[in-house]
């Protein structure tokens, strides 16, 4: 889930694996009283801009990831700058070895 602020509403986006290639994209935008009762705010305008980012976002990914179920896929690359993921990926690693049954 993310998390978009605005001046005058908030966009969350939740995304939910339902398969190796399928994901539920749940987008809600949410605006305050006054922003919904101002006369000039062109909420339709907002929400259409806000879900055209979102499918071009998409378009991207799915290029992104393509070919990644094949059986030459071994692992992601991670740029330098993502030491924390690669922090988290080592830490879920560990976990898993210390986590599992013995045979």
């Amino acid at each position: 889930m993310f998390i978009v602020g605005h001046v005058d509403y908030v966009r969350t986006v939740r995304l939910v694996p339902l398969g190796p290639e399928r994901t539920e994209l749940t987008a809600e935008w949410l605006f305050s009283p006054e922003a919904l009762a101002n006369p000039t705010a062109d909420i339709d305008n907002i929400v259409a801009f806000g879900r055209q980012v979102l499918e071009e976002d998409a378009d991207i990914c799915e290029v992104n990831q393509k070919g990644l179920r094949s059986m030459r896929h071994k692992a992601g690359v991670l740029m330098p700058e993502e030491y924390e993921l690669h922090r988290f990926h080592n830490w879920v690693r560990e976990r898993n070895t210390t986590l599992s049954p013995t045979p």
